[in-house]
């Protein structure tokens, strides 16, 4: 497939960037060139070499306990195939060590995970599972910090406390020639809340003791270094239901103009910087099993945070018993979780439904953009520690109040999402 990657959207660009306002992406597994508009310029006086953007290399793992990934005997237990979400290959330490993590787009620093993260009692090739260790006392660059919270998803309550401090770390494996950055802030966990690391895109300073040392993070240290045109990024969670099972992709100071087809929706930053890919969500709905009529599975519009951080989509409770009553499906007060049994996955796989997110700049009216997705990438798996034993599960979740409306990994199935963090928009 013939793939081409844009520069950043910084206004230095404008010759490889569509001059269009920059759109909010529904995927549609079709390859579309944007739209380009001609531009007069003054004769640079001297030469200046503009980088191109990094495009991060997949692990070629699908992984994660809430996708997931699972050993042979698990996959062919349940009768699946891969339903799980797409990890990235990083490197950290001298020397280098191996490591998956997930983008996280509310983050802003590097976690990875301790081998305290498999305690006595953990599964068969814990190690793997979680994406593989990274041992601070065997590299040779590594400048211990101190032990801090993590200060991301507390309204979620998922904060969890890392060992924090600096090291090496490049992007992609070895022999992969990724970009190389010392200093670079990671944080080793131990806590089972994020079963693989992550990989902090928000470009945001991280401050530990005051305000007034910032600590640069690794987006703006490869703007700061020019080995990236800007701090913009593009990223979709890959969909291992579609085709021959299709990876994720991100993209460091630009995106790829195979991976989306164009819209006309743009959103600005939210003023909280902590949720500022904040959208409208004007309708959720899906069809009727009897007329095939539209369903409304949200009784009134409603502010959502995008973050790939988590795996669920948190919804309004009454807009989950809508989906309970569309879908059949029973929330387990015990593991917090719509699990989902053989005879209710059977339902589902027959009647294939898809719920459409129609999303806006404001609660009616406007322009818009609908993402819509399949059953399938609803159809996923928990593993320890969310359940004793594999079961297929619902990834949606009961929202205790409006602070936890969010859209993770699920939606980023079927939606590209690219953040502009110079002009402060999203699309």
């Amino acid at each position: 497939v013939r793939a081409a990657v844009y520069f950043g959207l910084s206004s230095l660009f404008a010759r490889q960037v569509s001059a269009d306002p920059v759109r909010l992406i529904a995927l549609d597994g079709e390859i579309h060139q944007p739209d380009r508009a001609a531009v007069v310029e003054r004769r640079q006086t001297t030469n200046v070499t503009i980088p191109a953007p990094v495009v991060v290399a997949t692990s070629q793992y699908w992984e994660g306990n809430d996708g997931p990934w699972c050993d042979p005997p698990a996959l062919q237990r349940l009768n699946v195939a891969n339903q799980s979400r797409s990890s990235f290959a990083f490197q950290i330490g001298t020397p280098a060590q191996n490591v998956r993590l997930f983008p996280a787009t509310a983050a802003t620093d590097t976690w990875a995970v301790l081998s305290q993260g498999c305690p006595d009692g953990s599964p068969a090739k814990c190690q793997a599972l979680r994406g593989s260790f990274f041992n601070s006392n065997q590299s040779l660059t590594w400048v211990p910090n101190s032990i801090f919270g993590t200060s991301l998803e507390v309204n979620l309550g998922m904060e969890i406390n890392g060992q924090f401090g600096f090291d090496t770390l490049t992007l992609g494996w070895q022999g992969d020639n990724g970009p190389t950055l010392e200093h670079s802030i990671v944080a080793g966990i131990a806590a089972d809340t994020y079963w693989l690391g992550v990989f902090g895109l928000n470009p945001r300073p991280t401050n530990f003791t005051t305000f007034n040392n910032p600590q640069v993070c690794y987006m703006q240290q490869l703007k700061n270094t020019n080995k990236i045109p800007s701090v913009s990024w593009s990223y979709t969670a890959g969909a291992p239901y579609r085709f021959s099972k299709v990876f994720g992709s991100l993209v460091l100071g630009g995106y790829d103009t195979s991976r989306f087809a164009n819209t006309n929706v743009s959103f600005p930053f939210y003023e909280d910087i902590q949720r500022d890919l904040l959208v409208t969500i004007q309708s959720i709905s899906t069809t009727s099993t009897s007329d095939g009529s539209a369903v409304s599975l949200l009784a009134a519009p409603m502010t959502a945070f995008i973050d790939s951080t988590v795996p669920y989509i948190w919804l309004p409770l009454n807009a989950c018993q809508k989906f309970e009553n569309a879908f059949g499906l029973v929330w387990n007060d015990t593991k917090k979780l719509y699990l989902v049994n053989d005879t209710l996955h059977s339902t589902l796989l027959a009647r294939n439904a898809s719920v459409t997110f129609t999303l806006g700049t404001k609660s009616t009216g406007g322009p818009t953009v609908d993402i819509v997705l399949p059953y399938g990438a609803f159809d996923l798996i928990a593993q320890y520690p969310l359940v004793a034993n594999d079961t297929r599960y619902f990834p949606l979740k009961r929202a205790a109040n409006d602070t936890q409306y969010t859209l993770g990994r699920t939606f980023l199935q079927e939606a590209y999402l690219i953040a502009d963090y110079e002009r402060l928009n999203f699309t």
